[in-house]
């Protein structure tokens, strides 16, 4: 069951890094943003992953080298999509990654989950769904998916993410694979530079336009710490959908913070991905 706070955990941190790293955005484009997040993990999770870990990691094999490097190239999407819409929107459709976390589970991994667990998970996953729709559907027409778009491309890319580092740490250990992915992310850095030829100048010489994406980035790597943990613990067609649920907290902090709108039917999709929430901690209880 100790999957369960770690999860929820993971999503209320990333609820609140999300607000921090969407306002950072407006003056440091993705790809700072990326280097700056996956040069945090050296500071945040290298020392923390020794420790817990009682200094016994192991270098894993060339297989899971590359696995992790892959499952790091994935991440990267996340500040881009991020990028593209209002977080209490974007964060929302990048969260229906579990769907395919769980199919992959279902397929390689022969994970099973019982029918009340496939309804919570339907549960979260709707009003995932439902936040991103417009208000009215004359608006439908004329709607700028782009940002739409963004987000189920990186709910894909992330998913399959999440899914590699289950794998991973079922077979070298949450401490190993924490380790390591923190390494792949900052040689990932340097493919995020190459490929990003636009972004390439410093957008700024005033450290104080980083600190939001400093707060920002510290505060998900924690989440995303707890979230690799409950991994160890959890199926992964569980994992995801509970920690999945971070945009509910998002949404009500981007209207407070960022002064974002939301619409009654948003609200009440909320309450139904929180029901989904509190059913299927119930059915593991």
């Amino acid at each position: 069951m100790i999957w369960f706070p770690l999860s929820i955990g993971a999503a209320f941190f990333w609820s609140i890094g999300q607000i921090f790293l969407k306002k950072g955005l407006e003056n440091i484009p993705p790809l700072w943003s990326n280097i700056t997040s996956n040069f945090m993990t050296l500071i945040l999770w290298l020392p923390a992953a020794l420790i817990l870990s009682n200094f016994s990691l192991v270098i894993p094999d060339l297989k899971f080298i590359t696995i992790i490097i892959i499952a790091a190239s994935m991440y990267l999407t996340f500040l881009y999509a991020l990028s593209k819409g209002k977080v209490a929107l974007i964060a929302t459709v990048i969260s229906i990654y579990p769907i395919w976390t769980i199919i992959l589970s279902r397929i390689l991994m022969d994970e099973t989950i019982n029918l009340f667990q496939k309804l919570c998970i339907l549960f979260i996953i709707a009003g995932s769904i439902i936040i991103s729709l417009p208000e009215k559907t004359s608006k439908f027409k004329n709607y700028n998916y782009q940002w739409i778009i963004w987000g189920f491309t990186a709910s894909i890319l992330i998913g399959t993410g999440d899914f590699l580092s289950k794998y991973s740490i079922n077979q070298i250990g949450v401490y190993n694979y924490i380790f390591f992915l923190s390494l792949a992310l900052n040689l990932m850095s340097i493919l995020n530079y190459l490929i990003d030829k636009k972004s390439r100048k410093l957008p700024t010489k005033n450290i104080k336009l980083f600190i939001p994406t400093i707060i920002g980035t510290s505060i998900s790597l924690i989440g995303s710490f707890q979230f690799q943990l409950a991994f160890q613990y959890g199926k992964a067609s569980l994992v995801t959908p509970v920690s999945s649920t971070y945009p509910a907290l998002t949404v009500i902090l981007a209207i407070r913070f960022l002064k974002e709108k939301i619409n009654k039917r948003q609200f009440v999709a909320i309450g139904i991905t929180v029901i989904g929430l509190i059913l299927i901690g119930i059915s593991v209880s």
